[in-house]
Formats: structure tokens, C-alpha cells, sequence
């Protein structure tokens, strides 16, 4: 039996195709991220390109990173910003070194949000995750000073 070029050709086609889609799982088989610490944990007003380690669990390429108002323990009435991005603090792109660690920068304005946030890493398939649970709850307080008070 002689094999033409062509039906080699499809063949190794489909056996590179088999192997890419095994080698990406699909969205509901990936876990969600979990953000366990950050470092620096605090900054203060007038802050800019300032790098930050996150440190965690299902990190992937293309993740996002977002720094959330943290409203827990604020009596009533809340501000309507609760679980919104935080006012004057920037995030950067993220860069992932692995499953467990990416690096953002950030730039904290001068009249930044004072308070604490949660942070939130969302990867491209659209899973999120913060820390909220006693055991991984992060915060990272921007800022802890006033550089023009």
C-alpha cells in the first residue's frame, strides 16, 4: 500500500491538532485562581510604577489583575464604590511566572483610595478569583501614608 504525500500530510496534521487541544484544557476543567499574598502589602499616595508579587494557585498567561475597594467590617451606609476598582490606582499587565506567581505595576495617584483592597486575578477564560476566606484573604492597604497631608 502506497501512502500519498497528501494523506501524509493530513495525518500529521491531525495528530498536531490532537496534541494541542490536549494540551489546553478547556474552561470548565480549569481551576480558579486563587490569590494567596501580596508583596509589597502597602504603599503610599504618589506611588507609580511600584512592582507587585502575587503569589497564589492556576495562574495562567493572560490573567488580568484588578485591586478592588474592600468594604468588610465598613458600617452602613456603604460606599457605593464597595467591590469596585479602587479610585486612582492603576494596575499594569501582568506578567505570569508560572502557575503560582505573577508580577504587576502599579501606580497609586495622590489622591488614591485610602483603604484596603481585595485582589482579583482573572484569567482569559473568564475564572476569577480573590483572596475572601480567612486563610487567603489578601489585602493590600493603599496607602498607609500621605505624602502631601
Amino acid at each position: 500500500m502506497k501512502l500519498s504525500t497528501q494523506s501524509v500530510l493530513n495525518t500529521v496534521m491531525l495528530i498536531l491538532l490532537a496534541v494541542s487541544l490536549l494540551q489546553t484544557a478547556p474552561a470548565w476543567a480549569q481551576d480558579d485562581p486563587v490569590v494567596q499574598s501580596a508583596s509589597p502589602s502597602s504603599a503610599i499616595q504618589g506611588t507609580y510604577d511600584l512592582p507587585v508579587e502575587i503569589l497564589g494557585a492556576n495562574f495562567a498567561r493572560g490573567a488580568s489583575v484588578r485591586f478592588l475597594v474592600n468594604c468588610e467590617g465598613l458600617a452602613d451606609p456603604l460606599p457605593p464604590y464597595c467591590n469596585q476598582d479602587a479610585p486612582g490606582v492603576s494596575v499594569g499587565k501582568a506578567k505570569v511566572r508560572g502557575s503560582t506567581r505573577l508580577i504587576v505595576e502599579v501606580d497609586v495617584s495622590e489622591e488614591a483610595y485610602v483603604g484596603e483592597v481585595d485582589i482579583q486575578v482573572e484569567l482569559l477564560n473568564g475564572r476569577k478569583g480573590k483572596g475572601t476566606t480567612p486563610v487567603s484573604y489578601t489585602h493590600l492597604t493603599l496607602p498607609t501614608k500621605c505624602r502631601k497631608c
